[in-house]
């Protein structure tokens, strides 16, 4: 098993998700991987007066503190653990057949790196073609996408929660990814194809942060309009290509 493999974190919600739960006890190894762990703690119900004073400021969406604690909880077990690299899934995560294959050649390519967030999931952006190169799965880029699926190196893990000794978050998980990349000097990369679809944009689950609800018909419709953007407008856009040019490398 490759080191991207060898720590696996899913962010599940204790109580009420069963439904997630049976998902990814049953999909992760079809797909592969049996060694898995979930992070429990980080419940609505552990968001103590305490926590959200060392943390958060100025939100008050609770589901949303909920799940950046909870990705936050994975990088200080990292630190603690000294685990050098992990792989991060939300609980409605789908992988690709090839996933187990992609993440081995991803683990190939990327052996160099440190201090690194690695982007793994689909979304409505992607690499543009003009930015690829033949056999190459990773790009250096300027902000993150979603966090249903990524790779986390311990040095970015390590300035991560050196931030939270003295700082608090307004932000979702993924946007202070983003935002903090160049405050706290860690890298993010896209990996292009990716290997990881969420069920809670794909219609297969409920979305508790989105309030979207489980519907095929809207995940029909979604995968139309989210094509047309990976692969038209991704590559029309200047902003698109912009992402991946000139990005300071820490």
């Amino acid at each position: 098993m490759n080191r991207f493999l060898n720590n696996v974190f899913i962010i599940h919600v204790s109580k009420g998700y069963e439904d997630r739960r049976a998902h990814i006890d049953q999909h992760l190894p079809e797909r592969g991987i049996t060694n898995f762990e979930y992070m429990l703690e980080g419940d609505i119900s552990d968001l103590t007066p305490e926590v959200k004073e060392k943390y958060f400021q100025h939100n008050e969406c609770l589901p949303a503190l909920s799940c950046a604690y909870k990705h936050i909880l994975v990088y200080e077990k990292m630190v603690a653990e000294g685990i050098e690299r992990a792989l991060v899934l939300e609980d409605d995560a789908y992988l690709t057949e090839d996933a187990f294959e992609k993440l081995s050649a991803v683990e190939a390519e990327m052996s160099s790196e440190r201090n690194f967030i690695l982007n793994i999931e689909h979304s409505n952006r992607s690499v543009p073609v003009r930015i690829k190169n033949p056999g190459q799965l990773c790009y250096l880029a300027s902000h993150t996408k979603r966090t249903g699926g990524y790779v986390i190196q311990l040095e970015a893990a390590k300035r991560i929660v050196d931030f939270f000794e003295h700082y608090q978050t307004s932000m979702p998980i993924d946007a202070f990814q983003t935002k903090m990349r160049d405050i706290l000097g860690y890298n993010i990369f896209w990996m292009d194809p990716p290997v990881v679809h969420q069920g809670s944009k794909n219609g297969m689950f409920d979305s508790e942060l989105s309030q979207r609800k489980k519907n095929r018909l809207g995940a029909l419709t979604s995968y139309f309009r989210d094509g047309y953007q990976r692969h038209i407008l991704t590559n029309l856009s200047s902003k698109r290509m912009r992402s991946f040019q000139k990005v300071t490398r820490y």
